[in-house]
């Protein structure tokens, strides 16, 4: 069965992302607050559309469908999954964490394994540095000549 509120999902996503990235108009514009009304509205249709499956007089929980499930995370979850609309330090996606931890996924591939805690301490120390350098648009090469001259990027510089 067709969902054709997942499409209409993403759309509403995406125009939230917009604003909350460039800040054409205020949160508490009525655009802004039309596009949540219509997610509400959204998922409380589809979770009407997509009923819970009934009892088989089986013991424990009866297993709901994976288009239910997701409509219920969708309810129970909507501050978490909005957040990035009223708050724009959080991303609205999650691929910088995803590429944090893909390097340290391809060293362990590649190496086998770290052969001590120390080495996955220093591995993951030089990850976050290389990280900040490359978030602060300064150089890779300046970066790690300060580093290696002793007068590391500060955190909070």
């Amino acid at each position: 069965m067709k969902q054709l509120w997942a499409g209409k999902i993403i759309g509403i996503l995406l125009l939230l992302k917009s604003p909350s990235e460039t800040l054409r108009y205020p949160r508490r514009s009525q655009d802004f607050q039309k596009a949540i009304r219509s997610y509400d509205r959204l998922v409380k249709n589809a979770l009407i559309e997509n009923p819970p499956v009934c009892s088989s007089g089986k013991r424990g929980r009866t297993a709901q469908s994976s288009t239910r499930n997701l409509l219920i995370r969708l309810s129970e979850h909507r501050n978490d999954i909005l957040r990035f609309a009223f708050d724009r330090k959080i991303p609205f996606d999650n691929n910088q964490a995803e590429r944090d931890i893909l390097m340290f996924k391809v060293k362990a591939k590649i190496s086998g394994c770290f052969r001590s805690k120390k080495g996955i301490d220093v591995f993951c120390r030089l990850r976050s540095y290389a990280s900040t350098i490359r978030k602060r648009g300064t150089g890779m090469y300046e970066g790690f000549l300060t580093l290696a001259t002793g007068s590391p990027l500060t955190i909070f510089g």
